[in-house]
């Protein structure tokens, strides 16, 4: 392949994409060991996962509009210094709550690195590659998610938890020298609208409804703050209603919600968001079932959550050509239907649950995973112009986020309130499979969703 400056760019995307999910899973892997030698409970360790997750998440629809004012090549300096220095400062630093604050600003970085690769597809490329690149950048998530458990469980059998912040460094450092040498000549590419007056108000009235909409979710699960989660959830209602005033008033708004128009679009967001809540929320409290009830080494953790990612991997790229004969729509509700088997397998997991009966139920989700995200992308963005797909790809982005943040909030929460009503040991057993019972019901409405999606 010639390294032109297009491929450089998509390359260097699909290289953010991994990086981006690496960094979740390896710090996730890690949750049982903090939560062990920092004396903290779960929903207080949660916050060094969900931190960067939050900040991500509210600054994404800002970080949409820049991929539409910018060319990739300055997006993807910024996005990988940032990356490089919050993981040097979390490797550092020995103070929780400064550790907070380093993985918040860390977050920002993080939402440029994710949104910008699907974005430049659409922008840059035929609609007939389109569904292979996406297929090719959902891979390469895949990458990220399997092997961020298994470098992080590697690290955790050798260093102190505090070395899995430094995994992603050669990564960014290799993202930086893909992109510097692209020319300058490569911005006239670009459709935007640099001239336009920038919308720095729907930017902070963006950014505070989605920060108080997942801080206030997030408080939710502490029962002494429930009343401040509240206060929180309502001044964020307010805001959302503020910003969707706004854009509908400015001549050039950061978000356009008007793409929601397009039933194929929203529909997609909303499956995404399911999926998302049901995958990563089952993933936050896997670590813990493996590590605490079945007493695996974190390292032998590390393998078996790398399982559905590497099968995402291998299926994505070829969820293409899988839709050549048959419709994207099946494609999606086949992909839920295989998510929904695997959390009713997942809820007869307990401390005597096979391993064999583990990996079975860790291949049918990575199935499902590998035939959805490719598969939804293609149908939520294709749809859409294309001076429209930096924003497209936030929204996306944006459901996937609050999907995540919310997973790990929802299934940290129930799994808690049931443990409190019947415990009986570290790991309950029985909670974690009335979860998981609740996290089917969810798989199987987003398969209704996906059932009227048009195309």
């Amino acid at each position: 392949m010639k390294f032109t400056n297009s491929n450089r760019i998509l390359w260097a995307g699909y290289l953010a994409a991994i990086m981006v999910l690496m960094d979740l899973t390896s710090v996730n892997i890690a949750m049982p060991s903090l939560s062990r030698n920092l004396g903290m409970e779960m929903n207080l360790i949660s916050w060094i996962l969900m931190i960067s997750m939050l900040s991500a998440t509210s600054f994404v629809l800002v970080a949409g509009k820049i991929t539409q004012k910018h060319y990739p090549k300055k997006i993807f300096i910024i996005g990988f210094i940032i990356f490089i220095i919050g993981n040097i400062l979390s490797w550092l630093v020995q103070d929780y709550y400064t550790l907070l604050m380093v993985r918040f600003v860390q977050g920002f970085g993080d939402s440029l690195l994710y949104v910008i690769g699907p974005a430049f597809i659409r922008q840059h490329l035929k609609e007939d590659k389109q569904h292979a690149a996406y297929g090719i950048w959902m891979a390469c998530t895949g990458i990220g998610i399997a092997f961020g458990p298994l470098l992080g469980g590697l690290i955790l059998q050798y260093l102190s938890p505090s070395y899995v912040f430094l995994i992603n460094v050669p990564f960014a450092i290799i993202g930086l020298v893909l992109v510097i040498p692209v020319g300058n000549q490569a911005q006239a590419q670009v459709q935007t609208q640099a001239q336009a007056q920038a919308d720095f108000k729907g930017a902070v009235l963006s950014f505070v409804f989605v920060g108080t909409f997942i801080l206030g979710l997030n408080l939710l699960s502490t029962t002494e703050l429930i009343t401040y989660a509240i206060s929180i959830l309502v001044v964020s209602i307010v805001f959302l209603l503020l910003f969707i005033r706004h854009i509908k008033k400015v001549e050039n708004p950061v978000f356009e919600i008007s793409l929601f128009k397009n039933m194929n679009f929203s529909l997609v967001a909303i499956g995404f968001f399911l999926f998302f809540l049901v995958n990563v929320g089952s993933r936050f409290l896997r670590p813990f079932y493996f590590e605490e009830s079945k007493l695996y080494s974190s390292l032998l953790s590390g393998w078996l959550m790398m399982i559905s990612p590497m099968l995402m991997l291998l299926i994505s790229p070829f969820s293409s050509k899988l839709s050549k004969s048959v419709k994207p729509k099946w494609i999606c509700v086949i992909a839920t239907l295989f998510l929904s088997v695997s959390m009713f397998m997942f809820s007869f997991w307990d401390q005597n649950t096979s391993i064999y009966f583990i990996i079975i139920s860790m291949i049918l989700l990575g199935i499902g995973m590998g035939l959805f995200y490719p598969t939804a992308s293609f149908i939520g963005m294709k749809d859409l112009d294309s001076k429209n797909s930096g924003m497209g790809s936030a929204a996306i982005s944006t459901a996937k986020s609050i999907g995540k943040l919310s997973g790990v909030l929802f299934f940290g929460l129930i799994f808690s309130l049931l443990s409190q009503i019947n415990y009986s040991d570290v790991f309950n057993a029985d909670a974690f499979q009335w979860t998981f019972i609740i996290a089917t019901s969810i798989a199987l409405i987003a398969t209704l969703i996906n059932l009227k999606i048009r195309v």
